[in-house]
């Protein structure tokens, strides 16, 4: 699919890109990579999304930016956002975060009001399939292989840096090739990567090699943008923060709930059990849930599960207190809520039985949209 295909065919994804998108694009734009992939289930669904949301409000705050691989991760993110205020919180959210204000969160209900956080991974990676797409007018098989040297769940700065450099080695290796080249192998110490003539046995793949080890959520983003968020807060109206999580580190409830409530420190005996004294001052209200997650003691085994002192998450802080809860969107589409159980500065209790999700999850994922 080329440019003016795309155009026609998705005018009201081209208008909010603006005119000249298609050369200011990010080689790996998510539209951009789309396009060159011929990609029409991701294009539809972005069209989908635009077409149920206010977008066009929405995308005045991201003037001159949609081009821009963060820009559109974020505006995609806030339309997701809006998606779920509509679907679970409440009726025709209202977009306050608009052109021309400042220090508004994202969407207001009646009693409440929702901010959105975006928290991405490297994806660098698929710069090499846009690399072989824009060289190859041909049918290929490209067979990508990441070695340990590539970090795989890059979310800070310098790691996502050494991604981009990494990357950008072995698109120079792979340099100008034509059909007459294949196939092609280039190996770099991050990558090894095949490109085989059409009619090979092998289907298109980006793998990881070996076992590679998981710290959910490393660098500390749920807390960090719980934080910045909590100051979008309108007076006393109770805050509930949506995190589009884009990253593989974290892909359960009990994760979250270690980052914003507290890690219990396992089982042990009645005895030994040492709870910490910020989750035994909260309200008797929350015993059920807190028992349900083993923040506390308890439970029909009698096990002996708790939240040792200094362990609470980061809604033991005061700075967000007029959070209520946090909203989660995992990377393979099931939202989960949970709450704030420690604040006593808004009703978080009122707006969780309200949304009566318990530790549970719902689906939105594209069919869903």
């Amino acid at each position: 699919m080329n440019q003016d295909e795309f155009e026609s065919r998705y005018p009201e994804i081209a208008s909010l890109l603006g005119d000249d998108w298609w050369s200011k694009a990010d080689p790996h734009h998510q539209v951009y990579f789309s396009v060159v992939k011929d990609n029409w289930r991701g294009l539809d669904y972005y069209s989908r999304l635009i077409n149920r949301t206010p977008a066009d409000e929405i995308a005045l705050e991201y003037e001159n930016d949609l081009y821009s691989m963060r820009g559109f991760d974020s505006f995609f993110s806030e339309l997701i956002g809006y998606v779920a205020t509509e679907r679970w919180l409440c009726d025709s959210p209202e977009v306050l975060d608009v052109k021309g204000t400042t220090g508004l969160p994202e969407y207001g209900c009646e009693d409440l009001d929702v901010e959105v956080a975006c928290i991405r991974e490297s994806r660098e990676e698929n710069r090499i399939r846009v690399h072989l797409a824009e060289e190859l007018d041909c049918e290929y098989t490209p067979v990508i292989q990441k070695k340990y040297a590539y970090d795989n769940f890059a979310s800070d700065g310098d790691s996502w840096a050494e991604n981009e450099r990494q990357v950008d080695e072995v698109i120079g290796e792979i340099g100008s090739i034509s059909e007459e080249d294949l196939p092609v192998t280039v190996e770099t110490d991050a990558f090894e990567v095949e490109v085989l003539k059409s009619g090979s046995d092998e289907l298109g793949r980006i793998v990881q090699s070996g076992m590679v080890g998981i710290t959910p959520d490393e660098n500390n983003k749920i807390a960090g943008n719980i934080k910045q968020k909590a100051a979008k807060q309108r007076g006393e109206r109770p805050l509930i923060v949506f995190i589009d999580m884009k990253i593989e580190t974290v892909d359960s409830v009990a994760e979250v709930v270690e980052k914003v409530i507290g890690e219990p420190y396992g089982y042990g005996r009645c005895e030994d059990v040492e709870i910490s004294s910020a989750i035994q001052n909260t309200n008797p209200e929350w015993e059920e849930y807190l028992t349900e997650i083993d923040a506390i003691p308890g439970g029909y085994n009698r096990t002996y599960p708790a939240i040792p002192p200094g362990d609470e998450g980061v809604f033991a802080s005061e700075e967000v207190a007029g959070v209520v809860g946090v909203m989660v969107r995992f990377y393979h589409n099931e939202v989960a809520y949970v709450p704030n159980v420690y604040t006593g500065k808004v009703d978080a209790k009122s707006v969780f039985d309200r949304i009566g999700w318990g530790s549970s999850t719902r689906s939105l994922k594209p069919s869903d949209i």
